[in-house]
């Protein structure tokens, strides 16, 4: 699977509202479409936050900063 394929997938297993917020543009982090529309703003070294606001919101956080961590399981 593809990087924003699997960013909005884990992403959607948390009841939680998630965002991506990358040079000025915020997206829904559930879409594929939306992470791929901000895809050419996030090259690697740059940074972008996530932001979750819900039940779930540090759980999906921290599962989601962990796949970033280890590159999508991608090495």
């Amino acid at each position: 699977m593809r990087p924003a394929s699997v960013f909005a997938s884990t992403a959607a297993k948390f009841k939680s509202k998630i965002q991506v917020k990358v040079d000025g543009e915020t997206v829904d982090a559930k879409s594929i479409l939306m992470l791929w529309c901000i895809s050419n703003h996030l090259t690697r070294g740059k940074s972008f936050t996530i932001i979750a606001e819900g039940i779930d919101a540090a759980e999906a956080v921290d599962s989601l900063l962990e796949m970033v961590a280890f590159r999508f399981g991608e090495e």
